[in-house]
């Protein structure tokens, strides 16, 4: 089956199993004289949802006949943010396409195309972005080639940097590549420091037999698309195989980073995590976030999708999804667990939402600003009736929730809003995209975003 036809899965004829498939392919004044202090009375200030500011925006210029890919958006501290996503054309070629905006809500200009591929044998997918203070920003992708059968045969991790006016620096830079049997598109990640510096992170087969020997690896560059050190082999299997076309990295804005896994060991599927220092040196112990609990047989627990986001010292936040398989039916539940800059974990962790046995929840997206507040965004699944659901809950540095859960966008006439991504500015404000999909309109395929006042 054609990469792109997941899409087509979702958006046109969306059953509870098809999602599923989908779901499981980022801190008193001295007076003088004669004053009178007065004690204040005690004062508790209550935490009030975020608010949106302004009006859902579509992002992607469209046709009736292009499709587009799950968004990836990510944020400066001054709130200056980029898009990117995937945009599949009539006649199969597909194109890995951005747009930048400012703080405001306008953007900087149109949408731009990053990669464009030759023909259909080569589909470009998977984008991933990561901005710095200056605006500067880098673009990763996955760019699978396929056989006359559309069976992926070679796949390649691709990063190209941008000055913040969007204009692209040098040429695409061939991260990583693989040509071994049985291959399955990996997503890259991406995390980039105040002065350029960015880390590239993404999964390779080491192995012919399928699922063992895949392969977690990372690689730092300075901005001028040098090198900086050799290739870091992340995670090895970690006894048994890694599922490593789920890593992902955020990077602090000295160069510190931290790279997050979902990992399997042969009965449990876990998130492991491993900080960094620039120069690719580990600088802390291999961290267990959440562990699995299974069989050869049966996934109990299983911990999926993890998403990581730091602040500007080096504390960070992961966030995932935990499938319980215990009873007759799979319960999914979102989940966060803070660590300090040291990757020692702060506070237990938190159970972001609970769902239950008639919903799914899926690929969790995590941001945090230079002083540690996060924001959560998934989306949700009714497996009664297929509407999905987007959902966001903020939180403060110290892991108190900041308001109540926040619906974001819900469907409704069978259209989908799914894949979220969030992206937050050096305060409180945040950004979500996500894709969605209208039947019988025109232009039935959108990226959306809506800006939030936390």
């Amino acid at each position: 089956m054609r990469l792109q036809d997941w899409l087509t899965r979702i958006c046109g004829s969306l059953t509870n199993s098809t999602l599923r498939t989908i779901s499981r392919r980022r801190r008193t004044p001295q007076l003088s004289g004669s004053a009178i202090v007065e004690r204040l009375e005690s004062r508790q200030y209550l935490s009030a949802n975020p608010v949106p500011l302004g009006p859902t925006v579509n992002v992607n210029s469209s046709s009736p006949t292009s499709q587009v890919s799950p968004p990836a958006v990510a944020s400066n501290a001054v709130g200056n943010y980029v898009v990117v996503w995937s945009t599949t054309l009539a006649d199969h070629t597909t194109e890995i396409d951005g747009r930048q905006y400012y703080a405001s809500g306008n953007p900087m200009g149109s949408q731009f195309t990053i990669s464009k591929s030759s023909s259909s044998s080569v589909e470009l997918i998977d984008p991933l972005v990561a901005i710095n203070i200056q605006g500067q920003f880098v673009v990763t992708w996955t760019s699978a080639t396929l056989n006359s059968n559309n069976e992926v045969t070679g796949i390649s991790i691709l990063a190209q940097r941008f000055n913040s006016l969007g204009k692209a620096q040098g040429t695409p830079l061939a991260v990583g590549t693989s040509t071994e049997p049985y291959l399955f598109p990996t997503p890259s990640s991406v995390g980039i420091d105040s002065r350029g510096d960015f880390v590239v992170v993404w999964g390779s087969k080491n192995s012919s037999t399928p699922g063992i020997g895949e392969y977690v690896y990372a690689q730092v560059y300075n901005w001028s698309g040098s090198l900086k050190g050799n290739r870091i082999t992340v995670a090895t299997g970690d006894g048994g195989n890694t599922f490593a076309e789920f890593s992902t990295a955020a990077m602090d804005s000295s160069g510190d980073f931290v790279v997050v896994w979902e990992s399997f060991n042969g009965t449990n599927i876990s998130i492991k995590a491993q900080r960094y220092n620039l120069a690719g040196t580990p600088t802390s112990n291999l961290i267990t976030v959440a562990n699995g609990d299974g069989t050869s047989n049966n996934y109990n627990i299983s911990q999926r999708e993890p998403s990581v986001a730091i602040d500007a010292v080096g504390a960070f936040v992961v966030a995932w999804e935990t499938g319980d398989f215990t009873g007759p039916q799979e319960v999914d539940s979102i989940h966060a667990q803070r660590y300090d800059f040291r990757g020692h974990a702060s506070g237990s962790a938190i159970n972001v939402y609970q769902g239950d046995s008639i919903s799914y929840e899926n690929s969790p997206s995590v941001a945090m600003n230079g002083i540690g507040d996060f924001v959560v965004t998934w989306w949700h699944n009714n497996r009664t009736n297929s509407n999905t659901t987007v959902y966001a809950h903020a939180y403060k540095s110290t892991g108190q929730s900041d308001g109540s859960q926040v619906t974001v966008a819900q469907s409704s006439n069978n259209s989908n809003n799914v894949f979220p991504s969030v992206a937050m500015n050096g305060y409180d404000n945040f950004v979500i995209v996500w894709q969605q999909y209208i039947p019988q309109v025109t232009n039935p395929y959108k990226i959306v975003a809506q800006r939030y006042r936390n």
